[in-house]
């Protein structure tokens, strides 16, 4: 499981690589949602340029270690697509003359009047500039016949080995409707035809699809879901209607959008409002940024409305919630109570705005170091100063009235009056610099706050002191430069060293609730500095206990082989002893810079390794042999595996012994690992 999540996770910050980071040119609206049913379509996925972004994904793929490429499924690779398509999927011309615009690209969409047996049904929309072509393509591509059907209306049905698609032109497009196998053909037809002939409003067009996408004209690749019309979905899939609760938050979030600049979730008036209350506070943000190094450091910062964000979060509350909106606005009543601090001298005294820093973690051998809670630094906006200290000093008295003596003490950092608290063997101090509460653990991590030479500037600053409902600010070109030290990440992250700070952002608008990323390179060189030597980790253990099973699986065939004395041809019994030396297999650890051996029957058939019934039949980062001596008592064996995964020279081997105790019993050592020169 460890393997499959560390794989899942490599090929993720490759397929972000490839949607992300190259973003090809490419002009007008998003070009294949002209083809979707604008009320109707309840969700979409489209993507342009698709022979750039293949070529994007193949450079990936030759940038990463030797070890990692080889043992990434060969589909990935633009050869094997090749192979596959008969063309270059890479040129654009190739993909022209097989029938198909790649700059157009691919829509895969979920139209609330198609689904077949309880299940939604995609229609895929491509830009077919010759059907016959295509088609041909598409039977080469899936090494199955293609046959043509009957043609009801507009709908044609192509059979394509076992498979029924049914095939239609949507304006100037072309619709596949891929049917499932007990799909009634009739219906079937006749719920295609009525999408490729309805001539209502297109997706492109529609108010909720632009605005969840900001008007933004350039994506190359966007996904999209439609509230409502997922409901429609679900009720003519279910038969039946749905609760309140869905339809509740269906009108409340009509739509969210994900594109190459971010993210976008659309709100109704009363979803507008109800987010306002949670994190539109009266009071502007402080300049927070100040107490933040410009280098080496990440903030995450949060704005709450603390009048009213309990009212907020409960008018979110579905219909089936009442009576616990009830005790949650009852139970919110109390906390002044609790505190002895009510909610408008909390209000006065705190403007919502929170800042959590820390700085950069150290890499070690590609493990990041755990976090210091002690680096940990808070930061409060403060309101007016004499209201604001005046809430502190009740705070800390109620905590006097409750902790033992002692616990709660006045002092004093760099000229600013303060609190810490102990409580067991923890303790938190908290001081104010003008209109900024600072908390931290230990006292000098409030100094280095207060005496920073050079603090945050640029994108970084502008969006910790802004209006955003949560930043972040991240200095990536450091963390990348630490991540780039470690094994097999150089290649990946040599051209975004010098890359700017990455930005993440979340505001609200007019429109709803909008997430921007100021430098996404940045994050997907992250990610794959982190994902890489992460991936390469855990493939190394993998590797390492799949070669343990097989050596003791060596090891017990060997105890086997001693334990069955074996008799001369005239029958004379023959000194105990254990299988004869055999080995290394394969012969090399590395063949043309990959160290990934491919299965080969023949390694196996000598007389060692048949009498030890020994053989891999999967691909190995390992060489394998057995190494046998002496008889009865002085009997001894060593199975060893040797890998070389980089193919750079340096080797280790993984070893298993065996040898006779005084009492004649074969005995079997605990794997060992010893570095080879």
């Amino acid at each position: 499981m460890k393997k499959l999540g560390l794989f899942s996770f490599a090929v993720l910050v490759g397929v972000a690589y490839w949607y992300f980071m190259v973003t090809p040119p490419h002009g007008g609206a998003p070009q294949l949602s002209r083809g979707l049913r604008a009320t109707m379509t309840a969700g979409a996925l489209g993507l342009e340029q698709i022979h750039a972004r293949l070529e994007a994904l193949d450079g990936l793929l030759k940038a990463l270690p030797p070890d990692l490429r080889a043992d990434l499924p060969p589909d990935l690779s633009v050869e094997a697509l090749q192979a596959r398509l008969g063309f270059d999927p890479t040129d654009l011309e190739a993909w022209r003359a097989a029938g198909v615009d790649p700059a157009v690209g691919v829509s895969v969409g979920f139209d609330a009047a198609l689904h077949q047996g309880g299940r939604a049904a995609p229609v895929i929309l491509l830009a077919v500039t010759d059907a016959e072509a295509a088609l041909s393509t598409l039977s080469e591509a899936s090494k199955r016949p293609i046959k043509r059907g009957d043609q009801v209306g507009d709908s044609a049905l192509i059979t394509l080995g076992e498979r029924r698609i049914l095939m239609g032109p949507r304006g100037d497009l072309t619709a596949l409707y891929p049917l499932r196998t007990a799909t009634d053909l009739k219906a079937a037809h006749e719920a295609f035809n009525a999408f490729l002939k309805d001539e209502g409003e297109p997706l492109s067009g529609y108010g909720f699809f632009k605005r969840a996408l900001a008007e933004r004209a350039d994506e190359g690749l966007w996904i999209y879901l439609n509230g409502w019309a997922a409901v429609k979905l679900a009720e003519a899939i279910k038969g039946e209607t749905l609760n309140d609760d869905v339809k509740f938050y269906a009108e409340r979030f009509p739509a969210v959008a994900l594109h190459e600049g971010g993210a976008r979730l659309l709100a109704d008036a009363a979803a507008l409002k109800a987010l306002r209350e949670l994190f539109s506070p009266p009071a502007p943000p402080p300049k927070l940024s100040r107490f933040l190094p410009n280098e080496g450091g990440a903030a995450l910062r949060l704005t709450l409305n603390l009048r009213q964000m309990f009212s907020g979060l409960a008018a979110l509350f579905p219909p089936s919630m009442e009576v616990e909106k009830g005790q949650f606005l009852f139970g919110v009543n109390m906390l002044p109570v609790m505190l002895g601090v009510s909610f408008e001298d909390l209000e006065a005294a705190f403007t919502g705005h929170l800042a959590l820093a820390a700085p950069l973690p150290q890499i070690k051998d590609g493990e990041l170091a755990p976090l210091n809670p002690d680096e940990v630094l808070l930061l409060l906006g403060a309101g007016e100063p004499t209201k604001a200290d005046a809430v502190i000093k009740a705070l800390m008295e109620q905590a006097k009235s409750k902790l033992p003596p002692g616990a709660v003490e006045a002092v004093q950092i760099k000229g600013h009056a303060g609190h810490r608290v102990r409580l067991g063997g923890e303790s938190a101090i908290i001081i104010r610099e003008g209109d900024v509460f600072l908390l931290a653990r230990q006292e000098a991590r409030i100094v280095a706050a207060l005496s920073q030479d050079e603090p945050l500037r640029g994108p970084g600053a502008a969006l910790i002191d802004g209006d955003a409902i949560l930043a972040l600010t991240l200095d990536t070109p450091t963390l990348i430069k630490r991540l780039s030290a470690q094994p097999g990440s150089a290649a990946l992250l040599k051209r975004y060293a010098e890359a700017g700070a990455l930005t993440l952002s979340i505001k609200l608008d007019e429109q709803g609730v909008e997430m921007r990323s100021g430098d996404l390179n940045a994050l997907m060189a992250l990610l794959s500095g982190v994902g890489v030597p992460m991936y390469l980790d855990g493939q190394a253990s993998e590797r390492r206990r799949q070669a343990e099973s097989r050596l003791y699986r060596i090891a017990n065939s060997a105890k086997f082989y001693y334990n069955n004395p074996k008799t001369s041809e005239d029958g004379q019994i023959l000194p105990q002893k254990f299988p004869p030396s055999v080995g290394p297999s394969p012969a090399k650890r590395c063949v043309e810079g990959r160290a990934l051996a491919q299965p080969d029957p023949t390694l196996w058939t000598s007389e060692g390794w048949t009498t030890l019934d020994f053989k891999v039949k999967a691909p190995s980062l390992f060489q394998y042999s057995f190494t046998s001596s002496g008889e009865g008592a002085e009997a001894r064996f060593t199975a060893r595996a040797v890998s070389e995964p980089r193919c750079d020279g340096h080797a280790s081997a993984l070893e298993i012994s065996g040898h006779i105790d005084a009492n004649g019993h074969v005995q079997i050592s605990a794997p060992t690992v010893a570095r080879l020169p």
